[in-house]
């Protein structure tokens, strides 16, 4: 955990008041709820006073989530997503005084301060753009708050979060900068040059040391600004940059030069291209019946054995969702579920295998339904009615005519309901929030089956431009998943137990395994992978033809 610097003033919300004495350093929750209960800052100030012109230095920087970029509590920002938003760093949560009221003629919704933990910044240009770089990665903070000097309000009885992590922010940020140096960068306009390139200045210096490697990274970055910046301009942006390196970076204990750090580093044996002969699966491990079944769909359909007997395994832990776990020891147990992702190119047959093996769980959710329709459509009827006589009760209780022994008795004849439900034993195209409300409606139980590897998209927020992937994550691990946000109505699955069988291509791979918040979380060492060996240009032509149940 690292310690972080607030400064606090005597008063409470105090928009007048620029005066904050009093020195508290943070190492906990409790110490910071104590400090966040008055007023405070994030920087040091010279006499005390908040001003531009008196920073000192900081070594926390403090930024504003107060979701006025929408209407729409689907896309409002809370503490989950900054943490999914910046894997493994460390924050602070502060929930504003206008947290979940409304504000500006706009309606109730979260509100919040983060604070998170940097490298002792003395620097106010570099650290007001590191502010703009945090707000730049992800557009989610209040751009109105980032000058120095910021405040901000306390709360009384502060209510306060810990988000753990081992990085701050600025080393998570310093590192991404770098991930994209040689790749192809947005434009950097007008209003924004300066801050930019003096930020990535200081970057490339830390990681580079002053060589000629680093100032042309530097000018090649400056290539990306419109319009253009002058010489005269781009060369005392470099020499601020290196004075600044020369004087803070360099004399740093911590910080270990580039050419020392390349003769320290311990290179891995390269691994080699030869191909290696793996064992063939061992399908002898499957009873009789479906290890027979195995075999004759990978004969018949020209594909690995690997790609059918993988994907058996998905569906067979989809049929014991709910009625099998593993005792490892009195104190111990796992689950039966999977998720598997199969992974060859096209034309490799992937989705003729997966017809197959999905082809049971369809016939029988559908037997099920249809045997069960009438009892379901009855079950729906009379929870209508419950939920109808409930309301004219409670209509009755407001004009003074209704009875609360009846009202009652309907509320504990609705809460004991227990109606019959269609079966859903599977999905494909969904998002993580429908994903919630299928498992609380299929007592905890279902799988993600789908031919292609789409999901991931969605789980990137290619809809919602946010990551969340919390259901997944505690679908493997059967932890309890408890929704209740603003705009949704609050869902609970003690057990939720997922499986999740997939068939993509290696783009999809490799996509998955960049994703920094899908590594970081451990959503990618959940999945059991397999990559068969590809038939193209060895498959025969067979006159046994099989049939398989």
């Amino acid at each position: 955990m690292h310690k972080v610097i607030l400064y606090t003033s005597s008063v409470l919300e105090s928009p007048t008041n620029t005066f904050y004495p009093n020195r508290v350093e943070v190492t906990d929750l409790e110490s910071f709820r104590e400090a966040v209960s008055n007023d405070y800052v994030t920087a040091e100030y010279k006499g005390n006073t908040s001003n531009n012109n008196n920073f000192i230095s900081s070594n926390a920087v403090g930024l504003d989530c107060d979701n006025s970029h929408s209407d729409d509590p689907e896309k409002w920002i809370s503490p989950t997503n900054i943490k999914e938003m910046f894997p493994n760093v460390e924050f602070y949560i502060h929930y504003s005084r206008n947290n979940n009221k409304p504000k500006d003629g706009k309606i109730a919704r979260p509100r919040f301060h983060v604070i998170s933990p940097i490298s002792t910044e003395k620097n106010k240009d570099s650290y007001k753009a590191l502010k703009k770089d945090i707000c730049d990665y992800y557009d989610v903070f209040d751009r109105n708050a980032l000058d120095v000097a910021r405040k901000f309000f306390g709360t009384k009885n502060p209510e306060v979060e810990y988000i753990s992590g081992e990085l701050t922010i600025d080393d998570y940020i310093d590192g991404e900068y770098l991930l994209e140096m040689d790749k192809e960068s947005q434009i950097i306009s007008e209003g924004s040059r300066n801050s930019t390139l003096s930020r990535f200045a200081a970057v490339i210096l830390k990681r580079l040391g002053n060589t000629e490697k680093a100032r042309k990274a530097f000018l090649d970055k400056a290539d990306l600004c419109e319009p253009p910046l002058e010489k005269e301009e781009l060369k005392a942006i470099w020499e601020s940059a290196k004075r600044f390196y020369n004087k803070t970076i360099k004399k740093n204990k911590s910080y270990i030069p580039p050419e020392e750090y390349e003769e320290n580093i311990e290179w891995e044996t390269p691994i080699a291209f030869d191909e290696y002969n793996l064992p063939v699966f061992p399908i002898d491990v499957f009873p009789p019946h479906i290890e027979k079944y195995i075999s004759e769909l990978s004969v018949s359909s020209q594909t690995p054995v690997d790609l059918a007997a993988v994907s058996v395994l998905a569906i067979l832990a989809v049929s014991m969702h709910g009625r099998y776990e593993v005792r490892v020891k009195d104190d111990w147990s796992e689950g039966v579920n999977l998720y598997i992702l199969n992974v060859m190119e096209p034309s490799e047959r992937k989705s003729v295998i997966f017809s197959h093996v999905i082809k049971p769980l369809i016939e029988y959710e559908a037997s099920q339904n249809n045997a069960n329709r009438l009892a379901i459509e009855r079950s729906r009827i009379t929870r209508d009615i419950l939920e109808r006589q409930l309301k004219t009760e409670l209509d009755k209780i407001v004009k003074g005519k209704g009875s609360i022994e009846e009202r009652d008795r309907l509320l504990m004849k609705l809460d004991s309901f227990k109606g019959v439900k269609p079966i859903k034993l599977y999905v494909d195209d969904i998002t993580t929030e429908k994903l919630v409300s299928v498992l609380a409606k299929n007592n905890g139980t279902t799988a993600i089956l789908s031919s292609e590897g789409g999901i991931f998209d969605t789980l990137a927020g290619i809809y919602t431009k946010n990551v969340n992937i919390d259901v997944i994550l505690k679908g493997y691990s059967r932890d309890t998943i408890k929704v209740d946000r603003v705009g949704r109505v609050e869902e609970t699955v003690l057990s939720p137990t997922l499986s999740i069988l997939l068939m993509a291509q290696n783009t999809v791979l490799s996509g998955l395994m960049k994703n920094s918040v899908f590594r970081g979380r451990g959503l990618t060492a959940r999945f059991l992978y397999s990559k068969p060996k590809s038939m193209v240009g060895d498959r025969g032509m067979t006159e046994d033809c099989v049939t398989y149940d």
